[in-house]
């Protein structure tokens, strides 16, 4: 994966100097992989917070305590937002990009790159999707959704004092 070098070198968070910035191999691989992420980020956070909840409080199953039909729901609408968003992600996102030029392609990925806002999300997602994982795949969808809210959390208290 040679071509994912420097984005790789971004998520475990070393700073590259403007030409590794502007050094994209492949730029539609990097902004489908951001696609896939982002999505599977929004699939495991929708299911999780909404649909599941709702769901379960709307019909628990016979003689089951509502909290705990929302509780089973959300971590079963989490990890099916994950996996269904992902795919749809890079599915969709293939799609989109090929209707893009290439200089929009590249311009895109190249400002993924420079949003360390984007990147902090990701990073804490990804993270604490690997940590989930060790519980396994439900953990992993709990884990992504804690590492959105953690990294969005972060970006916003230190909003004025980011690079």
């Amino acid at each position: 994966m040679e071509k994912l070098n420097n984005w790789r070198r971004l998520m475990l968070n070393e700073r590259l100097n403007d030409t590794e910035l502007e050094d994209i191999p492949d730029p539609r691989l990097e902004l489908n992989v951001h696609i896939g992420i982002k999505t599977a980020e929004l699939g495991a956070v929708v299911g999780t917070v909404i649909l599941g909840p709702l769901i379960g409080a709307i019909r628990p199953r016979a003689g089951e305590a509502r909290f705990a039909a929302m509780w089973r729901n959300a971590k079963v609408f989490g990890l099916g937002g994950m996996v269904v968003g992902a795919v749809i992600g890079v599915v969709g996102g293939q799609r989109r990009i090929e209707a893009l030029e290439e200089e929009g392609i590249f311009d895109r990925a190249y400002r993924l790159r420079r949003s360390r806002n984007q990147i902090r999300v990701d990073q804490a997602a990804i993270a604490a999707s690997a940590v989930g994982l060790i519980k396994g795949p439900v953990g992993a969808s709990l884990g992504m959704v804690s590492g959105v809210a953690l990294g969005a959390a972060y970006n916003a208290i230190h909003q004025n004092k980011l690079d």
